[in-house]
């Protein structure tokens, strides 16, 4: 009978040791049985409760995995039983681990503009989903914008008045540089109308498109809310009569949330 639970102790404590183990590579540790390992993922068995349930694992998101040795009977009953684990870690990526970030990000942008030929203003949302994984983001963009020819140079077009409104649309993009630093490339189509009347009170209405592109430097906080701060170029090339090409600074002071 002694023999007999000695046995059943051993049996017992060997299934124990047998326990596998698979750290991921957030850190989170998985015990269980593993029943199978293949170059993509890890197969394996876990008890839920009294349920034994089986599931996998890709090879992605694991750092390494062990499996539990079988241990060492000693030959005396009368002696300490002590059972040895032989246990064999596999490392599978030892890279440091970045969590995945998945946000969406609301930028309000409020952008005074220095040019050659004209000076103004632009107020821009930016909304985008930005990811841990990714360093490119393309936001949504929505704007509206202002501006005043120098005096100086509409005198040149030979026009008394003028009158312009437009649309424009592109893209945006932005560049992760860092945690907190993006480069900021942007090019948009304009299309619009001008009303101009010349000195002798003769009005004509004109159709122009343009190509507008822009580059420059973000701070964009890494926390939910806080204020962003950026600087940039742009140029302006046009059909208009009185206003056909342009090249300044920006400035940007903004609000992400």
């Amino acid at each position: 009978m002694r023999v007999f639970f000695i046995f059943i102790f051993l049996c017992f404590s060997a299934l124990l040791n047998a326990q596998d183990q698979i750290t991921k590579r957030d850190g989170e540790q998985i015990d269980c049985v593993i029943t199978k390992v293949d170059e993509q993922v890890i197969y394996f068995d876990f008890h839920d409760g009294e349920r034994r349930l089986s599931s996998f694992i890709p090879m992605t998101e694991v750092r390494s995995y062990q499996r539990g040795g079988e241990g060492s009977v000693a030959d005396s009953f009368d002696s300490i039983i002590v059972v040895e684990d032989k246990v064999n870690e596999v490392l599978v990526d030892t890279t440091r681990y970045v969590e995945e970030v998945d946000e969406w990000v609301n930028l309000v942008v409020y952008s005074p503009r220095i040019g050659v030929n004209a000076t103004g203003w632009g107020v821009d949302y930016y909304g985008y989903n930005l990811t841990g994984s990714s360093r490119w983001g393309l936001p949504l963009v929505v704007g509206i914008e202002g501006f005043d020819l120098r005096p100086d140079y509409f005198d040149k077009t030979g026009y008394y008045q003028a009158e312009m409104s437009y649309m424009t649309f592109g893209v945006s993009p932005f560049y992760r540089l860092g945690d907190k630093f993006y480069l900021q490339l942007g090019v948009r189509l304009i299309y619009g109308e001008e009303e101009l009347t010349d000195f002798s009170g003769d009005v004509s209405s004109n159709m122009f498109f343009g190509l507008n592109p822009s580059q420059g430097i973000v701070f964009i906080p890494e926390s939910k809310a806080g204020v962003t701060l950026g600087i940039g170029i742009y140029e302006k090339v046009l059909s208009s009569d009185v206003y056909n090409n342009d090249v300044g600074v920006t400035f940007q002071l903004g609000i992400k949330f």
